[in-house]
């Protein structure tokens, strides 16, 4: 177990509200055993929840998928939790005809202490042009989304309603998803992870309806959107940007992306027999003639030379990090603690640990959290 001054058990025994961080000397010599304890607060979904979206990720890129663990019902969680892929990198800015800068902008100042702090001040109920085009650029922007298209035997599409035995588990201690549910009572099996050094999401799905044509991956690029707000990527302006795609053999593509002054790349490769297809301005589907589709796509801001991993490869690299995270660092085990409190500590704190490895260890962290 990790060794606390006295002193900093005290206070954090005040600070949460008199639990003690262990029973006894015994118990706070053992050996924490760091998989149990990771393990036992992975976290497990068998219900729709609007908030239940989950992430999978690096710290520099970011993942975030939905019940069926990739990113096929956006609509349903539009209002709380936005479905899409986010980067450190992913930054994009409108065009500025005006040449609005921060430079020409009033400045205001604030006496406080022995120092004077100045700042741009304006409305932001109803903010003048320059102050609302200064106050949202740069700005991050969705990547994409990558989900899954179902149709349903009468050949309507699949709604996340029609998905029925929901059972969708987030292993932390190896930064692997698995969600399991039926379709008209076809399975569907969808394993999800992220390289932990490259930008690369990996998607292995499993079902009988891919040979039968009713299961498809829906690979999609969106604009940027100018607004503040939940959502940062806007499908409404397809002729606002370019997608450049560049097939490489039967089982892979690159696509070249560009938003007006922003540029990046996406090298996708696929299990051999599935099959890419144009469907639309910035949409494709990959469809299958088998039981199942592997997928990587590895998200870059220069053009890539090296070839995509495979799911295999990135999913071995997710187990390994994770691993060396999880036993690298302190760690506080609160399972021998008869305080009915405890348990629920101690999941906010690893579930806290899990969010700053994926959201916030990179090298461009948000200023807050709240």
């Amino acid at each position: 177990m990790i060794s606390i001054p006295a002193r900093t058990i005290a206070l954090l025994s005040v600070a949460l509200g008199g639990i003690s961080l262990h029973e006894n000397a015994t118990a706070a010599e053992s050996p924490i055993d760091r998989q149990a304890l990771v393990s036992r607060h992975n976290i497990s979904i068998r219900a729709l929840d609007p908030n239940g979206a989950m992430a999978v990720g690096n710290g520099e890129f970011a993942f975030n998928f939905d019940v069926t663990g990739l990113e096929s019902f956006p609509e349903y969680y539009a209002q709380t939790m936005p479905i899409g892929i986010l980067s450190n990198w992913g930054w994009h800015r409108f065009p500025n005809p005006h040449g609005y800068m921060l430079d020409n902008f009033p400045m205001t100042s604030i006496a406080k202490h022995d120092r004077t702090f100045v700042y741009p001040a304006s409305n932001t109920t109803n903010p003048p042009p320059d102050a609302a085009y200064l106050r949202g650029n740069p700005h991050r922007f969705g990547l994409g989304r990558i989900g899954l298209e179902m149709t349903k035997a009468d050949g309507s599409p699949a709604v996340i309603t029609d998905l029925k035995n929901l059972d969708q588990q987030l292993d932390l201690w190896t930064g692997i998803a698995t969600s399991s549910f039926e379709v008209d009572g076809q399975s569907v099996r969808v394993e999800t992870a992220v390289h932990p050094v490259r930008d690369e999401v990996a998607a292995s799905i499993e079902s009988p309806l891919i040979a039968s044509g009713r299961l498809k991956v829906r690979i999609a690029f969106p604009y940027a959107l100018y607004s503040f707000g939940p959502d940062y990527q806007d499908w409404s302006k397809p002729d606002a940007h370019q997608t450049v795609l560049n097939r490489s053999g039967s089982d892979g593509a690159d696509f070249a992306r560009s938003l007006d002054d922003t540029h990046y790349f996406i090298r996708a490769q696929w299990s051999k027999g599935a099959k890419l297809t144009e469907t639309g301005p910035h949409q494709y589907l990959l469809s299958g003639s088998s039981n199942r589709i592997e997928l990587t796509a590895w998200f870059s801001a220069q053009p890539l030379q090296d070839e995509a991993d495979s799911v295999a490869a990135v999913q071995s690299a997710s187990q390994e990090h994770w691993r060396a995270y999880w036993t690298s660092g302190g760690a506080i085990d609160l399972s021998g603690n008869a305080d009915t409190r405890a348990a629920e500590l101690e999941r906010r704190i690893v579930l806290s640990q899990y969010v700053m490895a994926v959201h916030d260890a990179g090298s461009l962290p948000p200023k807050r959290q709240g």
